[in-house]
This record gives structure tokens, C-alpha cells and sequence, in this order.
């Protein structure tokens, strides 16, 4: 059952906050956790969680003030953004080689562009499906063992955690993982792997990864912002 998301359905309608707000006071509690999806009802502990984080439930303008900061986040700077948009000179010619050799990829369905994710599940085999259900544990569908969302690929060279288990530090050790074979659960795997790159492609298609998908405005440092960084922010 999919996720609801009240900011979004008002988006989506061109209602404005003022109308939001009156939209939500009509609404009751009981009738949103009945198209919730079960792993965000009360017995979740997310009712807890959001109160141990936020304090209160009330939409308030400082709220209101940094959801709409957060939707200006947009990683839209990128060189292979640019390269798109028609500047062939944004992307170095080994970036390109790499995009090239990416394209080509079974993984490049699942980390589909623009985004680089198509916002799917996959089960590449990293976790053994009895000891971690993945999307099988929100959904039941026997399907969905061991499947994890696919993540977007814009700034991952910026991360520090990689894979749904945050295992992995490195793009590159990931890129070794998956040519030769080394996730070895291979119940329900998806059929886009292995994923073989041919060895004298492995360098552009890093450069790419981690510069082309990069925006600038957060190479080694937090999401682009104009204002001062916060007191003892570090990018994780």
C-alpha cells in the first residue's frame, strides 16, 4: 500500500498553505492510518519517534519556513547536467566515456535518469533474505524478499554510507562487488545482475560516478545553501 503525503497532495492540487491547513483539520486521525501503509501505524512507534524529534505535531511557520528551504535542495548543477542541457565542454572526456559505458549497464534502468533512480525495489543479493525481508516485510508479497529502493546516484560521491545497509564506504569497492559476482544470496535476485564492466572502463565510469553526478555547489561540504553553515555541521 503506498505512502501518503499530505504536503504533496496539496502540491499536486495547487492548494496553498492557508487552504493545507484547513484541508488537514478535516481530517481525522483514523481515516489517514487507513491508507498508511502498516509500518507507520501507532504500534510502529512512529507516533514516539516524531515526538521525541519535532516536540508537537502542529504546523507551524517555522516548519512551513523549512520544508519549503528543503525543496530548493535540488542537485541541478551537476556537469552531466550540464552536458544534457547541451554543454558538451561540462564534462571531462573521460566523464563521458563513463556515462557512456553507464548507459549501456543493466543498472542504468534502475538508476535511470534524470534522478538515476527509477524509485523501484531490487534485490541484488548483498543481505540474506531470511535474516532481512526488505520490501516483503511492508508489502507480504514473497516477490518482494530481500528487495531494497533504489537509491538516486546524483552526489554519490559525496557519501559516506553506501547500500541499503551503509556497509560500504567506497564506489569503487561497490563497483569490485558486483564485477567478478560477490553478493552471494542469490534467492529472488534481480536479473540485471551481475553488472560486468570491462576493466579499461572502470575509470571513466568512476569519474563519472563520483564527479560527473556531482553538483559543485556540495563537492566536500553540505547541501548548497547561501546562508552561514550551522554550528558543528559535518556532511555524513
Amino acid at each position: 500500500m503506498p505512502r501518503i503525503s499530505i504536503p504533496g497532495i496539496l502540491e499536486k492540487r495547487g492548494r496553498g498553505w492557508i487552504a493545507g491547513l484547513a484541508f488537514i483539520a478535516a481530517l481525522s486521525s483514523a481515516s489517514l492510518r487507513a491508507d498508511t501503509a502498516p509500518d507507520s501505524s501507532p504500534g510502529a512507534g512512529y507516533e514516539e519517534l516524531f515526538e521525541s524529534a519535532f516536540g508537537s505535531p502542529g504546523i507551524t511557520p517555522l516548519r512551513i519556513a523549512f520544508a519549503t528551504y528543503e525543496r530548493t535542495l535540488v542537485a541541478d548543477q551537476t556537469p552531466w547536467g550540464l552536458y544534457i542541457a547541451g554543454d558538451v565542454s561540462a564534462m571531462t572526456p573521460n566523464q563521458t566515456l563513463g556515462w557512456n559505458t553507464f548507459r549501456n549497464l543493466p543498472c542504468a534502468e534502475g538508476h535511470a535518469p534524470p534522478l538515476f533512480t527509477d524509485n523501484s525495489f531490487a534485490n541484488i543479493g548483498l543481505r540474506n533474505p531470511g535474516d532481512d525481508l526488505g520490501r516483503q516485510a511492508i508489502t507480504g508479497l514473497p516477490g518482494d524478499k530481500g528487495r531494497f529502493k533504489i537509491p538516486s546516484l546524483r552526489n554519490v560521491g559525496q557519501r559516506m554510507n553506501l547500500m541499503h545497509p551503509g556497509a560500504h564506504t567506497q564506489v569503487a569497492l561497490i563497483i569490485d562487488s558486483y564485477h567478478p559476482f560477490e553478493f552471494h544470496f542469490d534467492e529472488n535476485l534481480d536479473p540485471r545482475v551481475p553488472v560486468v564492466v570491462n576493466g579499461a572502463s572502470i575509470s571513466g565510469l568512476l569519474d563519472f560516478l563520483l564527479n560527473g553526478l556531482t553538483d559543485p555547489r556540495v563537492a566536500g561540504g553540505p547541501a548548497p545553501s547561501t546562508g552561514p553553515p550551522w554550528p558543528g555541521w559535518t556532511l555524513t
